[in-house]
Parts: C-alpha cells; structure tokens; sequence
C-alpha cells in the first residue's frame, strides 16, 4: 500500500495546477522522506483518451521509489451542514492515504453532511476540504489547518482569501463560510452557506 498521495482534478483531459501539486510532493518527500523527490507530475502523468471529456479524478499514490496513478469519474458532493467536532490533537501534515484518525472522528457528524475539526480551541479543515469565512468584506482562512491544501495554497497567493488565527469563539463574526479542495475549485466561493450551518 502506498502511504502518500495527491488527488488532482481533470478537465476535458487537463490536470489542473500540477505545478501547485507538484510543490507539496517535493515538501512531502523532503520532510517525510529526507530526500529530494524522484517524481515530476507533469512528465509521468499521461491522460487517457477515455478522460478527455469532463470532470475526473486522479488519484497519484507514492511511496519513497514507486508510484502509479488512477483514474475515476468525478461528481461533486455538495456540503451543506458541518457538525463541530473537537479534539486536543490530530497529527495530519501530509496527504496520507491512511485516514483512520479522521474517518473516526467523521462517525460524530450526526445528520450533518461532514465535521468541522477544532483543534485546541482553533478551527482546523473539514473531513475533506480546507474552509474558508466571509466577514462581509475577506475571505479568510484558518491559519492552522491540519493539511494544508493546494487550492488554498494557489489562492493565498492569487490574494483571493488571506490567512488568519480563528478560534471557535470567532466563528459568529462571519456571514458565511465556503470549502476548498483540488477536486471542488473555488467555485463555491461564489454559493457560499450560511454560518449558522455550522452546529455544535
């Protein structure tokens, strides 16, 4: 089994922001494997024909010397409700793709569609996505997430959303909140939910 991964989005054939992709691979190799990455996303992925039309996933799985790639069609899952669930700890700083610990805590989400993990009292990520809260006039970010995500990282440098320290007692200053992931883009920053879909 492959411990490592990065899921990127396909678009009529198109891997999107490998290069955004490929920076965490080489920080994931550097810290967890203390050693330069042999990879480079953009020479080895080649898309089948089959996937040239709409919107799939891509699933690259690695360990320190091997790798392979999957494909599989993808749908998004609309989030519409977070239930808060908190915890002292979880240690989550690469994209394994072992997720026991957070699947675990998922089981707490009641009739909520996913969790929002606070981590000591600080606003982490979703089960699946990175967050970000409307004040009326930012987009803001948890300053702390448990992974930090690709399109988050591409949209603090677009300047889109900025980082910040959010606690849990922060959370009633914010009009709405919206998801970040590869797969999900910024798109819902345009539908974002209201915060008072966020329960606890």
């Amino acid at each position: 089994m492959f411990p490592l991964v990065e899921t990127v989005q396909v678009v009529d054939g198109e891997a999107l922001h490998l290069n955004y992709h490929q920076k965490r691979l080489d920080a994931t190799f550097h810290s967890y494997y203390q050693a330069e990455s042999p990879f480079t996303l953009a020479e080895i992925i080649h898309i089948p024909r089959k996937f040239s039309k709409g919107l799939h996933k891509l699933r690259f799985l690695y360990d320190q010397t091997n790798y392979r790639y999957e494909f599989s069609p993808y749908q998004a899952r609309r989030i519409e409700s977070l239930k808060i669930v908190e915890v002292e700890t979880i240690h989550y700083p690469f994209k394994f793709t072992d997720r026991q610990a957070i699947n675990e805590l998922v089981s707490q989400k009641g009739q909520c569609d996913d969790i929002l993990i606070v981590v000591d009292g600080l606003i982490g990520d979703t089960s699946i996505a990175n967050i970000v809260f409307f004040d009326g006039k930012r987009w803001l970010t948890p300053d702390s997430p448990l992974l930090a995500g690709t399109c988050r990282a591409r949209l603090l440098a677009e300047g889109i959303i900025v980082e910040a320290k959010i606690g849990l007692a922060d959370l009633a200053r914010f009009h709405s909140f919206s998801l970040l992931n590869a797969l999900k883009g910024e798109a819902d920053l345009l539908d974002p939910l209201p915060i008072k879909n966020i329960l606890k």
